[in-house]
């Protein structure tokens, strides 16, 4: 059975001042962690989508040069 933090304070004889003032620090450290975590993982997203993107350029401006350029020559041998 999972244990949470406001288990762990109820079971010490601390003020009630105290459980609160550690529930709060543990609350904004937590709300901390999360806002870090979601700033590294959109960050670790925006550089994939840019790298994902300039690969899809690259490969579409390798496609129709290729086709662009069959075309042209299939008109020079068939005038």
């Amino acid at each position: 059975m999972a244990v949470t933090f406001n288990d762990l304070l109820e079971g010490t004889d601390l003020t009630e001042e105290v459980k609160t003032g550690l529930q709060e620090a543990w609350e904004s450290k937590i709300s901390e962690a999360r806002d870090e975590l979601t700033a590294e993982l959109r960050e670790e997203f925006a550089q994939r989508y840019s790298h994902d993107k300039s690969q899809i350029v690259e490969a579409m401006d390798k496609f129709i040069s290729e086709k662009v350029t069959a075309e042209i020559l299939q008109k020079r041998s068939n005038p």
